[in-house]
């Protein structure tokens, strides 16, 4: 009787979780929408909306939100930005000094 009782409740937490996901990346496309961004400034305003980093990271796979590094060594900086053809109002920056990195988060980088 245990494991039916669990079955419940675990369906509700992955739909809470889907849910969660489906609301970050909502949001993180409605941030991007304009262009381009600095990782560090999107994880600043996704804590400010409570948006967990793991959720977040989950809506960029999700969008297919590229990113990569611009300018050299320790200067440079992480960017996101969305897929080409998803709405983005001005193309995409140049990857400077990087290489373009593929649509999955790596945790090392911003």
């Amino acid at each position: 009787m245990g494991l039916w009782a669990q079955a419940p409740a675990e369906a509700a937490l992955a739909a809470e979780t889907r849910s969660a996901i489906q609301e970050a990346a909502e949001w993180l496309q409605e941030l991007l929408a304009e262009g381009p961004l600095p990782a560090k400034e999107i994880y600043r305003r996704a804590q400010e909306e409570v948006i967990r980093r793991r959720t977040l990271e989950r809506a960029k796979e999700r969008l297919g939100v590229c990113s990569g590094k611009v300018g050299g060594g320790r200067l440079g900086s992480w960017t996101w930005r969305l897929p080409s053809g998803a709405g983005v109002e001005s193309p995409p920056e140049p990857v400077l000094g990087g290489t373009q990195e593929s649509p999955s988060v790596r945790s090392s980088s911003g």
